[in-house]
């Protein structure tokens, strides 16, 4: 259970940036406390590690989708450059990439010299999706820039997600798999499903 508002941010609840929308979808509520719902977290298996490791491949193996949500901002640049480079190798050849809450000269960085794909559906809406970043960039090294259509780099600047390249001698159908890295304490999950 979680609960509405948070010690560490005073009064502030941890889902201020939420909807009522989205919070009725993703939780059960019982008066101040909220579950997540149980078709969110039933196999998800729950570890906290930290996402600057080399040896996360050793033991998470590789998945085809890695979300890095929040919190390589909270980082020095080449710090969260190293740990950004550490993520990617989660990333099974031809799988995505979900990383946002960086430096975007970093995570351009990153992704031109290791061959991102970037995805540029919705683009917008997702540079754009949390009004609270525009909102503090520039006075905050958390806020976000407005995107830039103009610029030469655009769309590998302002993606948030990316298809890494695939091995050359890659093949086969891989199991869907995630694992995500978020703000806070930096929590660790994997999802997967039942081998067939």
């Amino acid at each position: 259970m979680a609960v509405l508002t948070s010690r560490e941010q005073g009064d502030r609840s941890i889902f201020e940036r939420m909807s009522p929308k989205e919070m009725e979808a993703l939780f059960e509520r019982d008066g101040e406390q909220v579950r997540v719902r149980p078709r969110f977290r039933d196999g998800i298996s729950w570890r906290v590690g930290d996402a600057s490791d080399a040896g996360l491949v050793e033991s998470l193996g590789l998945q085809n989708i890695v979300v890095a949500n929040r919190f390589l901002c909270h980082m020095r640049p080449a710090e969260a450059e190293a740990c950004l480079r550490t993520l990617v190798r989660l990333v099974k050849g031809g799988g995505y990439l979900f990383v946002c809450g960086v430096d975007l000269a970093v995570r351009s960085k990153v992704a031109r010299e290791l061959g991102w794909k970037p995805v540029t559906e919705l683009i917008g809406e997702i540079h754009e999706g949390d009004p609270s970043l525009r909102r503090d960039w520039p006075l905050q090294y958390w806020g976000l820039e407005p995107l830039d259509r103009g610029r030469d780099d655009w769309e590998i600047r302002y993606a948030s997600v990316f298809q890494v390249p695939a091995p050359a001698a890659a093949g086969g159908s891989p199991s869907p798999q995630f694992l995500f890295a978020d703000h806070g304490q930096q929590v660790l999950g994997a999802h997967s499903s039942p081998q067939r």
